[in-house]
């Protein structure tokens, strides 16, 4: 799996945001990917100018592409063009998705809501024992105005 994705940039913080970040770029898949797909995700929080590591750690040892339909239903919703709603199988297309200046809501219905903080973001996944992704981001919550 190879991503190439650029979010734009919102404006100042402290004003309030009325447009949906916008996404562009690519995801590859090689293989076609099913629930066999394995996700770990860690946060490490930000906090007296240094990481506090394992903040939340979340663990889905199998149904990787059920866990993305049911905790981020907009990102595969754009992504992969599904409804998240149809209960049929969950499968990730073999090829490249092309993702064009599209509108893209990072929220997460069926997640805790999170407190305000600085964040760094681990998102490992793979196949069996075979790790094939592997990303780190930093991300900032804010209230939602």
């Amino acid at each position: 799996m190879k991503i190439y994705v650029r979010p734009s940039h919102f404006r100042n913080p402290a004003q309030v945001q009325t447009e949906l970040q916008r996404m562009t770029g690519n995801i590859t898949f090689h293989l076609p990917g099913n629930d066999s797909f394995w996700i770990y995700l860690k946060l490490d929080v930000r906090n007296n100018n240094q990481w506090k590591e394992n903040a939340f750690v979340f663990n889905i040892p199998g149904g990787g592409c059920t866990a993305m339909r049911t905790y981020a239903p907009e990102a595969y919703q754009t992504v992969f063009k599904r409804d998240p709603n149809l209960r049929e199988t969950c499968t990730f297309p073999k090829g490249i998705h092309q993702i064009n200046d599209m509108p893209l809501n990072f929220s997460f219905p069926k997640m805790a809501v999170m407190q305000y903080g600085h964040w760094r973001v681990q998102f490992t996944g793979g196949i069996r024992r075979r790790t094939t992704l592997c990303m780190m981001a930093e991300a900032k919550t804010l209230p939602k105005l």
